[in-house]
């Protein structure tokens, strides 16, 4: 579209907001994921009448967002978890600080809902203590003990397969594990990971 780009730091917002107003700059792509930036974001937006549109998290003050359906995304891959036989499945999480944790948490319960399954308490974790809870899973009893992980992150999900590995299982024999981002560390995964696509780059394109 022969659009230039200027990049801004989101850290002083009132004087990004300064500069964008001071270059006749109408349109303007946030890539904040902190809530309060994002709300603060919106209403120099507001006051300034630009035009703005999110990337990642949710739609502000009007203002529209291009992200993908996290809550479906992580409902699918429990399915598919579920499909493959599997009826103990696992929730690697961490602190509910940004929509996407919620989200995704939200879908794998709804999967296990979906897929006629009730989920365990004892095999949902959120924590950033990763591997200390999936020691925690892999010690149950025998009967207990989860056959599949799902992990709302690649992150989790490579930290869950060395941690299991270390344990002296095998991948997928043992435990199956399922990621979320298709983080390019995922071709240094130990056991070939199962993960879902983001599409950062299409999300930008759409955004624009």
């Amino acid at each position: 579209l022969n659009f230039g780009i200027k990049l801004f730091s989101d850290k002083d917002l009132k004087q990004t907001f300064a500069d964008i107003n001071a270059n006749r700059i109408r349109h303007v792509i946030s890539m904040s994921v902190w809530k309060e930036k994002r709300e603060e974001t919106a209403a120099f937006a507001r006051k300034l009448s630009l035009e703005l549109v999110f990337i990642y998290e949710h739609p502000h003050d009007g203002f529209p967002c291009v992200t993908i359906d996290n809550t479906e995304a992580a409902s699918q891959a429990v399915r598919y978890l579920a499909s493959l036989g599997h009826r103990r499945i696992a929730l690697a999480c961490v602190p509910h600080l940004f929509h996407y944790i919620e989200e995704r948490h939200e879908g794998y319960l709804r999967g296990m809902r979906e897929s006629g399954l009730t989920p365990d308490p004892d095999l949902i974790f959120c924590s950033e203590e990763t591997e200390l809870h999936v020691r925690r899973l892999l010690a149950l009893p025998p009967r207990k003990r989860p056959t599949a992980l799902f992990a709302i992150g690649d992150n989790l999900a490579l930290l869950a397969e060395k941690t299991a590995i270390q344990a002296g299982l095998h991948l997928p024999e043992d435990l199956s594990i399922f990621g979320f981002g298709n983080d390019p560390a995922g071709k240094y995964a130990l056991s070939a990971l199962s993960t879902i696509e983001e599409s950062f780059e299409q999300r930008g394109e759409i955004a624009v």
